[in-house]
């Protein structure tokens, strides 16, 4: 065949641009995905920045070193806080006891506490003797565990 047609001529290959308008529209998209991504990150950060503040400062409570039934109370009212933040005044507020703690392990991914921290609350929390530090430790630890692991109420 090349007989009847003569040499073939190849064109030269085409260079490589970044001045196609395709390429323009990927840029544009790119940014747009990032500016979104960035977006969703601060908004995550700000949501969840009492959380950190929170387990900064439970952790300064104990390193205060007061007393166990102290850190307890502490501890408590900070879930408090916590929880009025986050369901609001009318739900939490009132609620104590054993209600106090199913609606702790309700808001939770996984339950933290259970019967016998509501008997720590009511009872051992306001009784003559002292409360033992492995108890207030152990309930310290479950409140670490519900602010790192509580749903928010949105």
């Amino acid at each position: 065949m090349q007989q009847d047609f003569g040499e073939l001529i190849e064109p030269a290959p085409v260079r490589f641009s970044f001045g196609a308008p395709g390429w323009y529209v990927l840029a544009a998209l790119v940014l747009l995905l990032l500016m979104l991504l960035a977006m969703v990150i601060v908004r995550y950060l700000k949501r969840n920045h009492y959380r950190k503040t929170a387990l900064q400062w439970l952790a300064a409570e104990e390193q205060r070193g007061p007393q166990p039934d102290a850190l307890v109370y502490a501890a408590n009212m900070l879930l408090k806080r916590i929880a009025m933040r986050n369901y609001g005044r009318e739900r939490v507020a009132a609620v104590q006891g054993e209600e106090w703690i199913k609606l702790l392990n309700t808001t939770c991914r996984k339950p933290c506490f259970d019967a016998a921290d509501s008997a720590l609350l009511q009872h051992d929390l306001y009784a003559a003797g002292t409360l033992p530090l492995s108890r207030a430790v152990e309930f310290v630890l479950k409140s670490k565990r519900w602010i790192k692991t509580h749903r928010h109420a949105f």
